[in-house]
């Protein structure tokens, strides 16, 4: 089974897609229990979090109905949803790919280069829930400070030109982090491109007086 959730939800089974969930909050049950994957999960947090508007029973109904469904889609990999206690639920994701798992494990582990490479762009960019956007928001920042870690990891080692790109990246991702031009700057002074360096400088100038005033 392998599962994406930066940017955007694609799940496949024996390389295969997963066949249609019936609703959008199925997905994200699937997407919460992934990135819950190392915990056992209380069937009523669940439940509210993903049906706030309804009474607790009536979220509980609909989380029971939800389950049911992701089993049918999950097939012979339906196993993998287990109920440790009548009131907890887990997805077991051994021998599986998730990637928010593979990004945090990079992230821990200081694999900057791996991370970077799993982030193909925000977590669930099409749900705004409040959780989704904690756990987006987690994901974006680790991503940034990789990005400007390993940029100036380059530097420090005399490889301005591999900097570039990455600090390039992060411009790209946070427009508006001067710190991050100031390195894109000094890297292409670095290389000998002084033409780059006054781009990148009128760039960001233009971009403060019309964007932030």
């Amino acid at each position: 089974m392998e599962i994406h959730l930066l940017g955007g939800f694609d799940a496949r089974v024996d390389g295969k897609p997963l066949p249609p969930l019936r609703s959008r909050r199925e997905q994200w049950l699937l997407a919460l229990l992934v990135l819950k994957h190392d915990r056992d999960t209380p069937r009523e947090w669940l439940a509210t979090t993903l049906w706030p508007d309804n009474d607790e029973q009536q979220a509980l109904f609909y989380l029971r109905k939800s389950l049911s469904n992701l089993r049918q889609a999950l097939g012979a990999q339906s196993v993998r949803l287990l109920s440790p206690t009548p009131r907890t639920v887990r997805l077991d994701l051994s021998a599986a790919f998730a990637d928010t798992v593979a990004f945090d494990t990079a992230i821990k582990n200081g694999a900057l280069t791996e991370a970077i490479g799993l982030y193909r762009g925000a977590l669930l960019p099409d749900c705004l829930e409040e959780w989704a956007l904690v756990e987006r928001n987690q994901r974006e920042q680790a991503y940034l400070t990789a990005l400007e870690s390993l940029a100036n990891q380059l530097l420090a080692q005399g490889e301005p030109a591999n900097a570039v790109h990455y600090l390039r990246l992060l411009t790209a991702a946070d427009p508006y982090r001067e710190s991050a031009y100031g390195s894109l700057m000094q890297a292409l002074a670095d290389c000998g491109d002084s033409t780059a360096v006054t781009v990148v400088y009128q760039e960001l100038r233009s971009k403060l007086r019309q964007e932030l005033n």
